[in-house]
């Protein structure tokens, strides 16, 4: 995600002030809900208990990234492993919804 960030921030000629780079959210909140600003899903804090304590925009044209629903190809696609894909795919559509645009691949 951060190459993404880096990239369309480079191509709006927008420049980036680093002060620091954390990688779990919870000390992302905290520390932006201290002194700074961070880009994150709305995903990421939508069930967030210090929610109110931050506020947010949408970033505009978008920032995204495929994600993907992976499983092994050396091995066969058993009844076990039907049984537990779909139910979690069935469950990321539902929690993306509204939070992030997504749709479920075919193949």
């Amino acid at each position: 995600m951060r190459t993404l960030i880096d990239d369309a921030l480079e191509d709006r000629g927008i420049p980036l002030q680093e002060i620091a780079e954390v990688n779990a959210i919870p000390e992302l909140i905290q520390l932006t809900a201290g002194v700074g600003c961070t880009i994150l899903p709305l995903a990421a804090v939508a069930e967030e208990p210090r929610a109110e304590i931050l506020s947010g925009m949408r970033i505009e044209p978008a920032i995204s990234r495929p994600m993907f629903l992976m499983r092994a190809t050396t091995r066969p696609q058993t009844a076990a492993v039907t049984a537990v894909l779909r139910p979690i795919a069935r469950l990321v559509l539902r929690l993306v919804g509204g939070a992030w645009p997504a749709r479920l691949a075919t193949r």
